[in-house]
């Protein structure tokens, strides 16, 4: 998984090094206006991202056009770029997480009885987390 960090991070530095602000950089922009203006950003950025994966660039246009709306303040292209790019690499990172592998369990297996010690277990912290 940290391959995976670094490797984000590699590429969010190279887009943030070879992208241009189309505006000046004082400018703002509300976030409405953000999330409507800078969707070719978005899409350039999920492009290098997640190049072989149409879906995925959806959703992470999608993330990034959110994350623009969740600001709720005028700010600057760069600012909102910068915040989008940090939003779609944690997308990616929760979506491509490790899963747990469930265990195959026969039809016919039955589930064993708890013990008097697991279940003395469970009432100890029930009891803890009452009291507390």
């Amino acid at each position: 998984m940290n391959t995976l960090l670094e490797g984000l991070d590699a590429k969010r530095r190279a887009i943030f090094a070879t992208r241009k602000l189309h505006a000046d950089p004082g400018e703002l922009l509300y976030p409405r206006q953000a999330a409507v203006e800078m969707l070719n950003e978005f899409r350039s950025i999920a492009r290098q991202l997640a190049p072989k994966d149409r879906s995925t660039q959806d959703d992470l246009v999608q993330e990034m056009a959110m994350a623009a709306l969740l600001l709720r303040q005028p700010q600057t292209r760069s600012t909102f770029r910068f915040i989008a790019a940090w939003h779609a690499q944690n997308y990616l990172v929760w979506w491509y997480r490790p899963m747990r592998k469930s265990k195959q369990k026969d039809d016919f297996a039955e589930e064993p009885e708890p013990t008097s010690l697991e279940l003395d277990r469970c009432a100890e912290a029930i009891n803890v987390l009452a009291a507390s």
